[in-house]
């Protein structure tokens, strides 16, 4: 298995709203072949952070996930975040 965390700094006036679009794509993430659950966290330490998890079959399918759905939300994501870091762990 292969997890990434995609740990996204957003504004907090918005976080409601960015919560709500980050679990409309994690949902349609789970239809992505290779891809096999995912899940919305908020940060207990950080009132700005919401942390995406996406669990993959491996780093070489995750890898040749093509981005389609990430693209679908992008423009209503982008318009509440603010920065991301993105880290990677195997299983």
């Amino acid at each position: 298995m292969y997890i990434v965390l995609v740990k996204n700094k957003v504004n907090q006036s918005k976080k409601t709203e960015y919560m709500r679009d980050s679990q409309l794509f994690a949902e349609e993430m789970k239809e992505v072949a290779g891809c096999k659950d995912t899940y919305v966290l908020t940060s207990a330490d950080y009132e700005d952070v919401i942390v995406n998890v996406e669990v993959w079959e491996s780093k070489y399918v995750y890898e040749q996930y093509d981005g389609h759905v990430f693209l679908k939300y992008k423009e209503k994501l982008k318009s509440n975040f603010i920065s991301n870091t993105i880290e990677t762990y195997t299983l």
